[in-house]
C-alpha cells in the first residue's frame, strides 16, 4: 500500500487569480442578480450556483457569505465540480442560475446549445499555470522543463474534462516535453484533486 511509502508528485494546476476580487465579483457578477429588485423582493429566493472547483475557497469562505449579507434572506447553493463536470451536469438538467467556467470552452459550448444566455457572459477572472512540489521534498524540480527527468509522479488535471489539465498539456507541448511525461501522470477530476495529491 503507497500509504505506508510516500510518493514524491508534483502537480501542475491553474490558480485563479484573485487580486481584488472580492469588489470585482460582488460587484460585477452577483449584484446583477439583485440589480433591477430590491431586498425586500429578492428575500425567500435562491441562487444556485455552478462554479470550478477552484473556485470552492473563494466563495465559501468570502464570497456566499458576502453576497448573503448584502442580500438578507436570499441562499446561495453552490455546486463545485471541474468545469467540464458541470457543463455535463447543465446538459442533463442541473438547475444553475450562475455558472462559472474556469475555461471559454464549456461556456460556450452550452451558449450553442442554448443552454445559457452568452450575452451575461462576462471575464472577470483570469487562470494561472503553477508548478507546485510538497513543501519538504528533497527535489531540484523548479521549472517545468525539470518535469523532464523527475521520476517522481506528476499530477495534472485530465485534459479532457478539466481546463487546469488543458492548460498544463499547452504548457508542455510547447515545451516539447508532453509525450515524454505522459507515463508520469496522474489525471485528477478537478483542481482540488490535483492539488490533493501533493503531500
Amino acid at each position: 500500500m503507497k500509504s505506508m511509502k510516500k510518493m514524491l508528485i508534483i502537480a501542475i494546476i491553474a490558480i485563479v487569480a484573485v487580486v481584488c476580487v472580492s469588489s470585482v465579483v460582488s460587484a460585477g457578477l452577483f449584484d446583477f442578480l439583485g440589480s433591477s429588485s430590491s431586498s425586500d423582493q429578492l428575500k425567500g429566493q435562491e441562487v444556485n450556483l455552478a462554479a470550478a472547483a477552484s473556485l470552492k475557497n473563494v466563495y465559501d469562505e468570502k464570497l456566499i457569505p458576502m453576497f448573503e449579507k448584502k442580500y438578507p434572506g436570499v441562499k446561495v447553493t453552490p455546486t463545485y465540480a471541474s468545469s467540464g463536470d458541470l457543463q455535463s451536469q447543465i446538459e442533463n438538467g442541473l438547475k444553475a442560475d450562475v455558472f462559472m467556467s474556469a475555461s471559454n470552452k464549456q461556456m460556450n459550448n452550452l451558449a450553442k446549445k442554448d443552454l445559457v444566455n452568452n450575452s451575461t457572459n462576462v471575464q472577470f477572472l483570469e487562470n494561472k499555470v503553477v508548478l507546485i512540489v510538497p513543501k519538504n521534498a528533497s527535489t531540484n524540480i523548479s521549472s517545468f522543463e525539470d518535469l523532464n527527468k523527475t521520476n517522481g509522479t506528476i499530477a495534472i488535471g485530465d485534459p479532457e474534462s478539466v481546463p487546469a489539465g488543458q492548460y498544463a498539456k499547452e504548457v508542455l507541448t510547447s515545451l516539447g516535453i508532453w509525450d515524454t511525461v505522459q507515463s508520469k501522470l496522474s489525471l485528477g477530476t478537478d483542481v482540488t484533486a490535483v492539488l490533493n495529491q501533493v503531500y
